[in-house]
């Protein structure tokens, strides 16, 4: 599912299509969807033949809207859409699609304009030149409700589908002792209570992946982690004192979970932002980002990615957490895991590039 926009003409980064526009756009799946859990799912239901008739109006879906609409697994889908506005209240679905859109609500997605940038420091050798396209990065880490929402909506708890199909996404923290991130009600995913606007944690580099992969987004490449990180040129994302920026092991006390342990997550963004208006880079949980662990090179380099070889076994994760000390939260700080492992100190957020 691909929720950003490809018209050149527009400028918005991310529209959310009413059944209006999906109507106009042809778009019968998403008409459906949005008659269902948006605000109008209070009016009627369109049934198949006028959503037909409406979608073969439009251009683009013309000469295919016969043999696709008419397929067994879209009318099943339908079925299935009616009977559970018929068999639940809506709003709870409806809520769904709110979380899911509060992420790409501009305010929600800073612009890091390109440029060239010194990456690594006296101990991640060698420094190095890095040039990179302007992007976007999500301005909070994503949350338990949202990647909640992102479950049930997805359907499933592993990957479905190519190179990572079968891989587990998240870990049911029912199933931990510290229950900081989602649950399976035996119907549906939810945040623990109390925890929906903290980051997301349990969740596998596999699981990170296709959710920003589901929606259209990726993970942050390690560059463009730190290139954000770096801006104001402080010791940590936004600041010199650790203290106004970063939940870490000295200050995360005040957070207590069930268990009545000392440390925890904390909900995003109570701490000082970074010069792009940017929270949590700096502690709180380590963030996923895109390449495997590699070590640097001395060539300057544009728009890197390290991919997969032979001898490379474990994901880069940056920022720090609520359970590692100052050092850690550095905006150099490099550290990896295995992508299968899952923890109460890893999370992630979302990117986007913007040629892309």
């Amino acid at each position: 599912m691909n929720y950003w926009s490809d018209s050149a003409a527009s400028e918005e980064l991310f529209f959310y299509r009413s059944g209006a526009n999906a109507y106009k756009k042809g778009n019968y799946w998403e008409c459906i969807r949005d008659w269902t859990f948006s605000k109008i799912a209070n009016e009627k239901i369109p049934t198949i033949e006028t959503l037909l008739s409406q979608a073969k109006e439009c251009q683009k879906w013309k000469k295919i809207a016969d043999k696709f609409f008419s397929q067994k697994k879209f009318v099943e889908a339908h079925s299935f859409y009616q009977k559970i506005t018929a068999t639940n209240p809506v709003d709870k679905f409806h809520r769904n699609r709110e979380i899911q859109c509060e992420m790409f609500l501009p305010q929600n997605l800073i612009l890091v304009k390109g440029g060239t940038f010194q990456m690594g420091d006296s101990v991640n050798l060698p420094v190095h030149a890095v040039i990179l396209d302007e992007f976007y990065l999500g301005k909070y880490e994503v949350t338990n409700e949202q990647f909640a929402a992102f479950l049930n909506e997805y359907g499933h708890n592993k990957v479905k589908n190519g190179e990572d199909a079968d891989k587990s996404m998240v870990y049911d923290s029912d199933e931990t002792v510290s229950k900081w991130g989602v649950r399976w009600t035996g119907e549906y995913w939810e945040a623990q209570k109390g925890f929906e606007k903290h980051p997301a944690v349990y969740v596998t580099w596999f699981g990170a992946n296709e959710f920003c992969q589901f929606y259209g987004l990726s993970l942050p490449t390690e560059a463009q982690w730190e290139y954000a990180a770096k801006f104001g040129n402080k010791k940590f994302a936004g600041s010199d004192n650790i203290d106004e920026v970063a939940w870490y092991n000295l200050n995360s006390q005040n957070n207590k979970n069930s268990n009545n342990t000392d440390f925890g997550t904390h909900k995003i963004g109570l701490k000082k932002p970074n010069e792009l208006n940017l929270f949590d880079l700096s502690g709180n949980v380590w963030e996923w980002c895109l390449d495997w662990y590699a070590d640097y090179s001395k060539e300057i380099q544009k728009n890197p990615v390290v991919v997969r070889s032979g001898e490379r076994t474990t994901k880069i994760v940056r920022g720090g957490s609520w359970d590692y000390d100052a050092e850690r939260m550095l905006v150099t700080s490099r550290y990896s895991i295995p992508p299968r492992e899952h923890h109460s100190n890893v999370g992630f957020r979302i990117c986007k590039n913007k040629k892309n």
